[in-house]
């Protein structure tokens, strides 16, 4: 995600760009815009509100989940759009995926340490949400 001066940004740069972009994803198949505010984080405390902004629109999201496919018509921007459940659902967990590489990559890049993605499966949040083994 690129800033304004073709840059790849800040990692509070990129982690407001997806969890912005996941209440989007809801919108998408809700109809419903997001009360929540999004700023880039420059504090611990800002990115933990980010955290929580993306805890409940995952929540959201995994609940959409369980509803039947179908397509999903809204308009944003004067434009209509059609899209399969599945589509939307399937987008929002590759837009994640990508950014959390790109954090992964910045981190590494500055020596600030190393993120082991292979470690960040879905055995291991499912474990963690009670929901394996």
């Amino acid at each position: 995600m690129p800033n304004e001066d073709g840059e790849e940004g800040s990692i509070g740069e990129i982690a407001r760009h997806f969890t912005r972009s996941s209440s989007f994803y809801v919108f998408r198949l809700t109809g419903k815009k997001s009360e929540n505010v999004y700023e880039v984080p420059t504090t611990k405390d800002g990115m933990l509100l980010l955290t929580h902004n993306c805890a409940a629109t995952d929540a959201q999201l995994r609940e959409l989940s369980l509803l039947p496919d179908e397509i999903i018509q809204n308009v944003y921007e004067g434009v209509t759009y059609g899209r399969a459940r599945s589509t939307i659902l399937g987008q929002a967990i590759h837009h994640a995926t990508e950014h959390r590489a790109q954090i992964a990559s910045v981190i590494t890049a500055h020596g600030i340490g190393k993120i082991d993605l292979d470690a960040l499966d879905l055995w291991a949040y499912g474990d963690a949400e009670g929901l394996g083994k």
